[in-house]
């Protein structure tokens, strides 16, 4: 009889937006998919309005759950420091962070963390991924060195990057290459006392 090969699925790369959720719904969410590491990607890892995930307190709560906080939004948040990462109207220029030596370190740690097959999920504060950078512009990165991406919804369900990118293109380009996928929605050139957003 000959031997047969694993069939232990590859664990993707999750992601996940709080929203309006409450931090108990958001972590059940996580321990559900069983997240092992939280890496937040917010760029300013604060909420006015959802103060549980201010990055103290939601790296407190999460290590009373076995889960570690670790903040990445230095790297790869949606509102990159360098002022090059943004075109004249002040959206974000996706191709011109990934050129970006600081973002080519915080893929390399992901790009790690999927090769030891690490269960993480990326957080940002939109709830929807396909109105966030972490499909936009991270779930792109990551499909482009071929590691799966999976989403979690607000219900627990799980949306694959592929069918994301459906939803933001008709006829999709996976790889991020289509106009529509090239900038930020918005122009995050914002006053400092207004509250940032969420990416």
């Amino acid at each position: 009889m000959e031997p047969t090969e694993s069939l232990t699925p590859v664990v993707p790369i999750f992601t996940i937006g709080y929203g309006n959720m409450t931090l108990a719904n958001f972590v059940d969410k996580l321990r559900q998919h069983e997240i092992h590491f939280l890496v937040d990607v917010r760029s300013q890892p604060y909420s006015r309005y959802q103060t549980d995930y201010n990055k103290a307190q939601l790296a407190e709560h999460l290590t009373q759950h076995g889960i570690r906080y670790v903040f990445l939004g230095d790297a790869l948040g949606g509102r990159p420091p360098d002022p090059d990462c943004y075109t004249q109207d002040g959206k974000v220029a996706y191709e011109r962070c990934r050129e970006k030596p600081f973002y080519q370190d915080g893929m390399k740690r992901l790009e790690t963390a999927f090769t030891k097959q690490v269960r993480l999920a990326l957080m940002c504060g939109c709830a929807k991924p396909e109105m966030c950078h972490r499909s936009k512009l991270i779930g792109v990165s990551l499909g482009r060195l071929h590691i799966p991406v999976m989403h979690i919804l607000g219900d627990g369900a799980l949306m694959s990057q592929e069918t994301v990118m459906r939803l933001l293109e008709p006829t999709p380009d996976l790889f991020g290459d289509s106009p529509q996928l090239g900038t930020s929605r918005k122009s995050y050139r914002i006053e400092e006392d207004q509250e940032p957003p969420y990416s």
